[in-house]
């Protein structure tokens, strides 16, 4: 019967020391002009504990004693470090990122890389519409790039077009 209660003695003092060991922290995330950010994710560099934002911005995260520092990421903006110290909160500020998406190309069923991408990609920028002597965007978009068909709905002046962008063909006939 000794044996037994100081078996479980031990399991106890060691289930409580193990607790002791895990804080919580808790915070804000915000842009650079003070809105909440929801959706941002709160880890521990080595992944093993993670949180998201809610949309008011706050996080509630529970680590291990041994962590110093709180990786921040979203993407949109720069990734970004929180130095955890015994405060109650720890808050921050993100800055956003601006990236170039030259070589992502968006697609009907995701975005692929530019490189591997095996089909035909247009692109028409608001210099090439300028030049064009319509009354509409529909109209000024007819025939800028390959695979853009317009058809006047009813022939009134100014009226807009129906576009349909490489969709005509199809195994049913059917757009």
């Amino acid at each position: 019967m000794r044996k037994i209660l100081f078996c479980i003695v031990a399991v106890m003092a060691f289930t409580f020391a193990a607790s002791a060991q895990n804080r919580t922290v808790t915070g804000k995330v915000t842009d650079e002009k003070g809105a909440p950010l929801e959706g941002v994710t709160v880890s521990t560099p080595n992944g093993k504990s993670a949180t998201t934002t809610d949309k008011t911005g706050a996080y509630s995260i529970k680590i291990s004693n041994d962590v110093k520092r709180l990786l921040v990421t979203i993407i949109g903006f720069e990734n970004s470090f929180i130095t955890v110290t015994d405060a109650a909160a720890s808050n921050i500020s993100l800055k956003t990122r601006d990236a170039k998406l030259d070589e992502v190309v968006v697609v009907a069923y995701g975005t692929q890389k530019k490189s591997s991408l095996t089909g035909s990609v247009s692109s028409i920028g608001s210099n090439d519409l300028l030049d064009r002597p319509v009354s509409n965007i529909s109209q000024a978009l007819a025939g800028a790039a390959p695979g853009i068909a317009a058809t006047s709905g009813n022939g009134q002046p100014g009226s807009g077009a129906a576009l349909r962008i490489r969709g005509f063909g199809s195994i049913n006939a059917s757009a």
